[in-house]
């Protein structure tokens, strides 16, 4: 059993090693941003929306500024990416249900008048003008002060 454990203590450590230098969120943008960009226009259904998910990338990636436990930042940007086009999305979805609804089920009704009302409206008041005005002088007078 000694030279099992002799043979697996000889080989490379099984744990990832560690980054030499801290993590530099502004270096990882200046040398990924332009390929993040051309990835996310490829990606998003809304190639200008973009931008808007790279700098929410570029803000959850600041929690790993100074890490020395990251092997791949990149890796992890582009994953981050990809969770925050994920949720752009749903978000999108969700936007754009809320604001539909099915009308089939909705009773539309309106306090005002229909246009066929007012016409038969303003008739009828001219036609009991035009009366009013053929009535004799006293008979007027006295339909007026009633």
């Amino acid at each position: 059993m000694d030279s099992t454990v002799d043979a697996l203590t000889d080989h490379a450590p099984l744990s990832i090693p560690l980054r030499a230098s801290p993590l530099s969120i502004q270096e990882i943008i200046r040398r990924h941003h332009g390929a993040l960009i051309k990835f996310l226009r490829r990606r998003l259904s809304i190639a200008d929306d973009a931008e808007d998910v790279a700098q929410e990338t570029y803000i959850r990636m600041m929690r790993y500024e100074g890490s020395s436990e990251l092997n791949s930042p990149s890796a992890m940007l582009f994953r981050i990416a990809v969770n925050v086009a994920n949720d752009h999305g749903r978000a999108a979805v969700a936007r754009r249900s809320k604001r539909h609804t099915v009308i089939d089920d909705v009773e539309l009704t309106s306090d005002l008048p229909s246009a066929e009302r007012e016409v038969l409206a303003s008739q009828t008041l001219d036609l009991l003008l035009e009366t009013i005005e053929r009535l004799p002088p006293k008979c007027k007078q006295v339909f007026l002060l009633s």
